[in-house]
C-alpha cells in the first residue's frame, strides 16, 4: 500500500515552485546550478549527523530550516560549522566530540543531514557558521574585513552564543550575509524569537550611493546579481566599520567629507555650540567608582538614577559643548560629586573632559568604535583577557564612555538632538532613560531619522523582529525598529538582537529565510521549537 503524502513535503514542493515563479517575475535571478566540484566537500554519507553526543554533558537541540529557495545540484545546499571556546575547538561531525582547531579547515556538517535531535556542544564564546557551499574555518576564523580572505566570495553568516544553553546573539556588526531568524524555548517553556523577516529589502536599500560600496559579490551561491560583474552574485553586505577598516575594501568619507561637509565639526559641533546651555547632557553611566558605604577600595559597577535622590548611586552627568577654536568636544561635570567618592586623585571624577575631533572622530572611529589607545589591549599579568575598563583611572573611564555614547548617537542619528535632564524624549542617552530604557520616552522610534546616520544599521533594524512571547505567528510581525546589532555598542538601551533566556535553553531553531523570491507561507505555521 502506498504511503500517504506527507503534507509538509507537499507544502515544501509548493513553496519551492512559488519561489521559482516569484524569482522569475520579480527580477531576482536564481543562482545557476553549481558544478559537481561544488559538492565534493560533503560527507558522502546518507546517515544523519547527531552533533554533540555526550550523555554526561548534554548539549542544546539545534535545528536549521532552509527556506532560502537557493538551488544546488544536490539537495543539501547549506553547511554548518560549529566552533566553541573562543575558536579554539570545533564540533567534529564524525565523532560528535570537540577537537582542537588547527590551520586545516574543519569538516562541514551538511544541513540536510542533521538529525532531528542534533545538539550543539557545551562551551563558551561559540559560533554556528552557515555557509552555502564550502567555508574555510580554521584557527583563524573567516575574516570579512579582508578582501584577501579565502572566503571573501562565499555566501555565509553566523550566530554567536555566550554558551549554547544561555545567551544567543545575531551579530551583524561585521556583515550581513543571510536572513537568519531564530526562535527558541527554555526549560520553563518561555518562547523567544529574533533575527530578520526579509532579505531583499535589506540588500535593495544598499544599492544607492554611498552604500553600494558595501556590497560584496562572488561566484558561488546566491541571487540578486544586479550591481555585480557578469556571472557574479551578491554574497553579503559589509558593515561600514568592516569596509573602512585598515586593509578593508574601503568606504567613501561620510562623516568627515561627504558632499563637502564635515558633519562632525560643521553640524554636530555647531549644534553643540549653539544649543541652550545645559541642553545636551551625556551620562557616563557605566563607570566604576569607590563604594562610599563600604570599603573605599571596593568599586560599584554602574550607577543608579540621576539626578540623585532616588534609589541607587547617582551617575555623573556631563554637559556637552563644542570649542570651534580647538575643534574639540568639551564635557563639563554638571553637578558636584561627594568627596568620599574620590579617596585618591586617580579615582576623582574629572570636572572637564576634552575630546579632540582629529584624535577621536575619524570615519573609522565612528563606524567601528575601536578602543581608544588608553584602553587596555594586552593580556593582564599572568595572561588571560585584557584588564577591564573599570581598572582604568576615573578620568579615562569617563572619557571612554562619553566617546562610546557619542559614537552610538552618531550612528543612530540623534547626536544633534537637544534635550534636557528633565526631557529625555529625544536624546538616546539622557539620564531619565536610565531606570527604564524601554519606556515610551526612550524607545528606538526616535532613532534613524536624521539626514546623516548609519543606513546599514537602520535597514537591519527596520527589517528585524523583536518578539519575546511567540505563539503561532508566522511570519513574525515587523516592529519598527526591531532589534539588531549593526555596529559596535548597538546593544545600548536594549536594541541588540541578543536574547538571554530566563531559564536554560532546551530548543533552538534557525530559519534561513527566502532569498530567491518571497514564497507564500502557511498563515499559522507552527514554529518547531514552540510546543502548543
Amino acid at each position: 500500500m502506498k504511503s500517504p503524502v506527507d503534507p509538509r513535503i507537499a507544502l515544501a514542493s509548493l513553496v519551492a515552485l512559488s519561489a521559482l515563479v516569484a524569482a522569475c517575475s520579480s527580477g531576482h535571478a536564481l543562482a545557476p546550478t553549481p558544478s559537481a566540484a561544488f559538492s565534493e566537500h560533503r560527507t558522502g554519507t546518507s546517515a544523519c549527523i547527531k552533533g554533540w553526543s555526550n550523555a554526561s554533558s548534554p548539549g542544546v537541540p539545534f535545528q536549521v530550516v532552509d527556506e532560502s529557495g537557493l538551488t544546488e545540484k544536490d539537495a543539501d545546499a547549506f553547511d554548518l560549522y560549529v566552533t566553541v571556546n573562543n575558536s579554539t575547538q570545533y564540533l567534529d561531525p564524525s565523532t560528535g566530540t570537540l577537537k582542537t582547531l588547527t590551520s586545516t579547515s574543519i569538516p562541514p556538517i551538511p544541513v540536510a543531514q542533521m538529525c532531528p535531535d542534533f545538539a550543539l556542544p557545551p562551551g563558551v564564546a561559540s559560533r554556528a557558521y552557515l555557509s552555502f557551499g564550502p567555508l574555510t574555518v580554521t584557527d583563524s576564523p573567516p575574516n570579512p574585513k579582508s578582501p584577501h580572505d579565502p572566503d571573501n566570495g562565499h555566501l555565509y553568516d553566523w550566530m554567536e552564543f555566550g554558551t549554547p544553553a544561555g545567551s544567543v546573539y545575531n551579530f551583524q556588526a561585521d556583515m550581513f550575509g543571510l536572513p537568519l531568524q531564530a526562535n527558541m524555548t527554555d526549560s520553563a517553556k518561555n518562547v523567544y524569537a529574533f533575527g530578520y523577516n526579509h532579505y531583499f529589502p535589506i540588500v535593495d536599500a544598499m544599492k544607492a550611493d554611498p552604500w553600494k560600496e558595501l556590497l560584496v559579490c562572488g561566484k558561488a551561491g546566491t541571487n540578486h546579481s544586479q550591481g555585480c560583474p557578469s556571472g557574479e552574485f551578491i554574497v553579503r553586505v559589509q558593515a561600514p566599520g568592516t569596509a573602512s577598516a585598515p586593509g578593508g575594501t574601503g568606504f567613501p568619507p561620510y562623516w568627515t567629507d561627504y558632499d563637502k561637509v564635515d558633519y562632525v565639526t560643521q553640524v554636530v559641533g555647531k549644534e553643540f555650540d549653539t544649543a541652550p546651555s545645559g541642553s545636551i547632557v551625556y551620562v557616563a553611566y557605566q563607570i566604576s567608582y569607590p563604594n562610599p558605604n563600604s570599603d573605599p577600595k571596593g568599586v560599584v559597577q554602574g550607577c543608579g538614577n540621576f539626578p540623585s535622590g532616588s534609589s541607587g548611586l547617582p551617575c555623573p552627568g556631563y554637559v556637552a559643548s563644542y570649542d570651534a577654536g580647538t575643534q574639540s568636544f568639551v564635557f563639563t561635570l554638571a553637578s558636584p560629586v561627594p568627596a568620599e567618592w574620590s579617596p585618591s586623585p586617580d579615582q576623582a571624577f574629572p570636572k572637564t573632559v576634552v575630546l579632540p575631533v582629529k584624535t577621536y572622530f575619524t570615519d573609522y572611529d565612528i563606524w567601528a568604535q575601536p578602543a581608544p589607545a588608553f584602553v587596555p589591549s594586552t593580556p593582564s599579568p599572568g595572561g588571560g583577557t585584557p584588564a577591564p575598563i573599570s581598572s582604568l583611572p576615573m578620568k579615562e573611564q569617563v572619557e571612554f564612555y562619553l566617546l562610546k555614547d557619542m559614537y552610538v548617537d552618531l550612528n543612530r542619528g540623534v547626536a544633534t538632538t537637544a534635550g534636557t535632564v528633565n526631557d529625555p524624549s529625544y536624546h538616546a542617552l539622557l539620564p531619565l532613560c536610565m531606570p527604564t530604557p524601554v519606556s515610551p520616552a526612550c524607545t528606538a522610534t526616535n532613532y534613524y531619522k536624521a539626514d546623516r546616520l548609519n543606513e546599514y544599521a537602520a535597514v537591519l533594524h527596520k527589517n528585524s523582529v523583536n518578539i519575546y512571547d511567540v505563539t503561532k505567528s508566522d511570519p513574525l510581525p515587523d516592529e519598527e525598529p526591531g532589534t539588531a546589532y549593526g555596529f559596535p555598542y548597538d546593544d545600548e538601551w536594549s536594541q541588540s538582537s541578543s536574547v538571554t533566556p530566563a531559564k536554560t535553553v532546551d530548543c533552538l531553531q534557525v530559519r534561513i529565510l527566502p532569498m530567491a523570491g518571497e514564497p507564500a507561507k502557511a498563515k499559522e505555521a507552527p514554529l518547531p521549537c514552540y510546543k502548543k
